[in-house]
């Protein structure tokens, strides 16, 4: 799977969206999702190579049918694992200045740059502290609320 994910090129173009919600999310701010322990459990295992690799390369990658295909990959991954749903990721925002992290959808599109005094919304505010650590590859948010940050090295 790995080796289907070349650096191409870096791209550093993104679109600032206003804070409302992308077609694709969910307000968690106001719904009481229930978790099983068996998903909850399955949060907690180590994110696969493969899957790290896949993520490193969507923030790379230029080609939208690329990135569209690595997506699809990484959302089928996260599906098979049965960890819950997912409803996007949060990271830091290596533009520079003023910008310091960002959350992206599933479609692997990086929907909103913050600076560091704009508030982030919920259920993505939660993770802002980890985003701000190198210790961090991203942090995974589902629809209950819950995020979970993951190492450089796949672990959380």
């Amino acid at each position: 799977m790995a080796e289907e994910f070349r650096l191409l090129n870096r791209n550093n173009n993104a679109n600032k969206i206003s804070g409302q919600l992308a077609p694709n999310q969910v307000d968690t701010s106001k719904s009481t999702i229930t978790t099983t322990q068996h998903q909850k459990k399955m949060r907690r295992m180590r994110r696969s190579e493969e899957l790290m690799e896949a993520m490193r390369q969507i923030d790379v990658q230029s080609d939208p049918a690329m990135k569209k295909a690595i997506m699809e990959w990484v959302e089928s991954e996260y599906d098979k694992r049965g960890g819950g749903k997912l409803i996007g990721l949060f990271g830091k925002c290596y533009l520079g200045h003023p910008y310091c992290d960002h959350r992206m959808d599933l479609s692997g599109s990086i929907i909103e740059h913050f600076k560091a005094d704009d508030p982030v919304p919920p259920p993505y505010k939660e993770a802002r502290a980890y985003a701000a650590s190198s210790a961090y590859a991203f942090i995974e948010v589902y629809d209950d609320g819950e995020v979970i940050p993951v190492h450089n090295d796949g672990k959380v």
